[in-house]
């Protein structure tokens, strides 16, 4: 696969309340992996991840600059319960780790899309013009 834009992008991903402010606590966003319903896709872009952004139910939105770019872990299902956390729709996870202080922003792209609202995606960038 080769790609022309080489922007950086963003993960987006949908947690609720007692999850998103947990994963905020430890610096940890963690999404299904394999092929759970659910699961996030590893597309182009994966590769230059610099920021992940938070929301619960399309609200509360808050954009975090991970600690790698483009890097992420598998863990298991008992890695996350260790680390305090209740998944429950797989045996592995997809874990990013981030610096808990938000970053600010100024144009916060569609988030509400139906169904789509709750699968994790990576956008570009750019669709967070004003970023400072």
């Amino acid at each position: 696969m080769s790609e022309i834009n080489k922007e950086d992008t963003v993960l987006v991903n949908h947690a609720d309340k007692q999850t998103r402010l947990l994963m905020i606590e430890k610096g940890i966003c963690y999404l299904r992996a394999g092929e759970s319903k659910g699961s996030l896709q590893v597309t182009p872009g994966f590769e230059r991840m610099k920021y992940v952004l938070l929301h619960t139910n399309g609200d509360d939105c808050q954009f975090f600059k991970l600690d790698n770019v483009g890097t992420f872990q598998i863990w298991s299902k008992e890695t996350l319960e260790e680390h305090g956390f209740a998944p429950e729709h797989a045996k592995y996870y997809i874990v990013v780790r981030f610096n808990n202080t938000p970053e600010p922003f100024k144009h916060l792209p569609q988030i509400k899309q139906r169904v789509n609202t709750y699968r994790a995606k990576i956008i570009p960038l750019s669709e967070f013009i004003g970023l400072k």
